[in-house]
């Protein structure tokens, strides 16, 4: 007699593949349920995370931060590239290779302005005299008297429309105007201290302390880092031309009221930092709401523009176009821009408090501890930390690259350290011309820096290595030395002998000793 199946224990084929269907789906399932969870967990902490510090102030669209066009700003930057366009030729063999403070082997400084030639750090084959620079800068005077005429009121913003930029992926706007404008007049600056004629030196150097101010109300920590690098120009060739024995006080009095107020200087710092947040946070959004590749035909075209178009794959590898890319897109990109949040606000607190205190030391040992502090989340390798191609194109333009750490983000380290060291020689030279001042009215130098307030100094100048006043010493013999306690951070009292700690940041002379002394000039020993 056959005995039946029930129904229960012999089930039809279509059950059977039905239920082996349902197993295989399941883990799919709950993947999906699992990133859905985190696409809501990173959406609503980043939601919250952003209101509590919008109600501290917090901004972070580049739109709000941006001061918006103006049709003068737009004039000014189309004459400056108009007389860029007029500083052109062979000018340009000189300009940027110039240098008026020569150091010796043994240490010791001279006058660029006073070689036998013009003292070009790098040569090119051509033959470099002083006739010939006169000559070339006497044919490019329509260009310089532009600069002239147009630094006497700088715009304080380049008029960019930072939200069409940053959508056509043009925010990094083109200083070579700038650059060239400076350059310019910094030889010019050299070639008339060659010549003896102080009053025109003194008109071109407030024309060159005016690039400034130049943009300062744009957020832009580009823009910020190029006004450093020019301040640190003027610093260079305002250390030859004090060296000149001509100079009147009226003409002094004129030259130090040039010199822009290095705290106003730093209080711009904060303000570019969160600019550059602002940007950065604009890119990571369009890099989730795109495919990887078309983030790489995104970026081609500018890593093309600097020459780098090979670091730039043609084609993004599979599993990053097709896997990890949209991933991370749905589920862990907010979640990633968070913990960029988080860091970047501590960072910004500890540069809003170092601007508050003036010091580097200060800013130096708040970044240290917050690096070392900093822990990677759970499962790391959800997150990008960086953006590929943004926060690495100054590395592949060969900016100096910071020792390798276990940060996973951009560091303003070398930012911060950089700011604070010109902001120092630029009071190392306004305390210089106050000195000299002095030294002019009455026929001795000051016996402290505290004989210099109120008539020539509104306040102690400031170290901006340690926030403490500048150190000045008169010897027996009537030299003095003003100096910074450098990178150090130690007062070497005046030791200008290079130290290792200041050659791993720069080597650039004479501020590379252990402490930055004011130089004095070799025809004064």
């Amino acid at each position: 007699m056959l005995k039946l199946n029930s129904p229960s224990e012999n089930p039809p084929r279509g059950n059977r593949r039905r239920q082996w269907l349902a197993w295989l789906l399941a883990p799919v399932f709950v993947g999906l349920v699992i990133l859905a969870a985190e696409r809501w967990r990173g959406q609503w902490e980043l939601r919250k995370w952003k209101s509590a510090m919008a109600a501290q102030g917090g901004v972070f669209e580049a739109a709000r931060l941006w001061p918006p066009p103006t049709p003068g700003s737009l004039e000014f930057s189309n004459a400056l590239a108009q007389a860029h366009v007029t500083l052109g030729g062979r000018l340009a063999s000189y300009s940027g290779s110039l240098s008026a403070i020569i150091v010796d082997e043994r240490g010791r400084c001279r006058r660029g302005s006073q070689e036998t030639r013009p003292p070009r750090q790098r040569e090119d084959g051509t033959t470099n005299s002083w006739p010939d620079l006169d000559g070339l800068l006497r044919q490019n005077q329509a260009g310089l008297q532009t600069l002239r005429e147009l630094l006497k009121h700088p715009p304080a913003s380049m008029g960019q429309d930072i939200a069409r930029s940053l959508e056509a992926n043009d925010a990094l706007p083109s200083y070579v105007a700038v650059r060239i404008g400076v350059q310019a007049l910094h030889v010019a600056v050299i070639n008339e201290l060659h010549r003896g004629d102080l009053e025109q030196v003194r008109q071109d150097l407030v024309t060159l302390l005016a690039f400034a101010k130049l943009y300062e109300q744009d957020p832009s920590l580009v823009s910020y880092m190029i006004r450093m690098a020019l301040l640190s120009m003027s610093v260079d060739v305002g250390w030859d031309a004090l060296q000149d024995p001509g100079w009147t006080e009226p003409q002094l009095a004129a030259l130090q009221e040039a010199c822009f107020d290095t705290r106003r200087l730093l209080s711009q710092l904060p303000p570019a930092l969160a600019g550059e947040r602002a940007v950065h946070l604009f890119h990571a959004q369009w890099f989730r709401a795109h495919s990887y590749q078309a983030w790489l035909d995104r970026h081609r075209k500018l890593y093309q523009s600097f020459g780098l178009k090979d670091q730039v794959p043609e084609t993004a590898a599979p599993w990053q176009q097709w896997i990890f890319h949209p991933v991370w897109s749905f589920a862990w990109a907010d979640q990633d821009e968070l913990e960029y949040l988080r860091q970047t606000q501590r960072e910004l607190t500890s540069v809003r408090e170092a601007t508050r205190l003036r010091s580097w030391s200060h800013l130096k040992a708040q970044l240290t501890t917050q690096h070392q502090d900093c822990r990677a989340p759970a499962a790391a390798w959800r997150f990008y930390f960086q953006i590929p191609l943004v926060d690495r194109l100054a590395e592949g333009l060969g900016a100096p690259r910071l020792p390798v750490t276990t940060y996973p983000y951009p560091d303003c380290s070398r930012t911060g350290f950089s700011t604070m060291k010109v902001l120092t020689q630029h009071e190392l030279l306004i305390t210089a011309i106050a000195l000299k001042r002095y030294a002019l009215r009455h026929g001795q130098p000051a016996a402290h820096l505290g004989l210099l307030i109120p008539d020539y100094l509104n306040a102690l100048p400031t170290d901006y290595m340690d926030g403490q006043p500048l150190r000045y010493v008169v010897d027996a013999s009537g030299k003095f030395y003003l100096y910074s306690v450098g990178a150090n951070l130690r007062d070497e009292a005046g030791d200008s002998v290079p130290d290792a700690t200041s050659a791993g940041w720069s080597d650039a002379v004479p501020w590379n000793g252990r402490d930055w002394v004011w130089p004095e000039s070799e025809a004064g020993r």
